[in-house]
């Protein structure tokens, strides 16, 4: 089985995907498909490297930029899969104004990391 686990008593949404067996007693998951992401530099200026580990291979991967208003500016990765272990993929901060910026990775559709972004000039 599967599940999505949201947790939210500050406001803000903090999503943790999980695959794996779940027991009967506590419905508790063995595995976390991506872990340990990173974003550096930050703020960024012409190039920032998105860092993350993948505990599976992973397929339909997201990796998509979107500006305060939400309009996604940059598709980074689209449709792609991934092998198991770390993954490092540079992004090119050329063609975006300075500002502030989400970072988003999905996979199978699913949320597994938002972060916010700058890029300076």
């Amino acid at each position: 089985g599967g599940g999505i686990v949201v947790n939210n008593p500050d406001g803000n949404i903090d999503v943790n995907i999980n695959l794996g067996k779940s027991t009967a007693d506590d419905n508790t998951m063995e595995s976390t498909v991506a872990q340990n992401f990173m974003i550096s530099p930050n703020p960024a200026t012409t190039t920032s490297t998105v860092r993350f580990s993948t505990t599976q291979v992973t397929n339909n991967v997201t990796l998509y930029i979107t500006d305060i208003t939400g309009r996604e500016v940059m598709r980074v990765l689209d449709g792609a899969t991934l092998g198991k272990g770390n993954q490092e993929i540079p992004v090119s901060m050329e063609a975006l104004t300075a500002g502030m910026y989400q970072v988003t990775l999905r996979a199978e559709g699913a949320l597994l990391f938002n972060s916010t972004m700058s890029v300076v000039r």
